[in-house]
């Protein structure tokens, strides 16, 4: 699990979701130096400490369907000015690519990848 030193404030930005989670890791890893491998999810698969560098997400609009909850398998509505924690990156059953995210609630939830 990811964890911000105490007292320091983790870097937010504004964000529509559709397409930019990948966008937002990747641009993150590039301004951070650290060397890219074939892919996004092999470059933070291969370095676990690189979601560190990602700031959080605050979204700007409702994505009513998209998130999960990584325990129960449910549909779990974000809402605009959601705040989004990067914890990791996941494969389901299919292969399909998933981001691991914190809600402010505390609840982890699975969104895919490139959506």
């Amino acid at each position: 699990q990811r964890s911000v030193p105490s007292g320091a404030s983790k870097f937010q930005q504004t964000v529509s979701i559709s397409g930019t989670l990948a966008g937002t890791i990747s641009d993150a890893l590039a301004q951070a130096g650290r060397p890219k491998q074939s892919d996004l999810y092999s470059t933070v698969m291969g370095d676990p400490a690189a979601l560190d560098l990602v700031p959080n997400v605050q979204l700007r609009e409702d994505a009513p369907a998209l998130a999960r909850d990584a325990i129960m398998g449910v549909a779990v509505p974000l809402k605009a000015g959601d705040v989004l924690e990067f914890i990791a990156l996941a494969r389901d059953a299919d292969s399909n690519e998933l981001v691991i995210v914190r809600n402010k609630m505390g609840f982890i939830l699975s969104l895919p990848l490139y959506c």
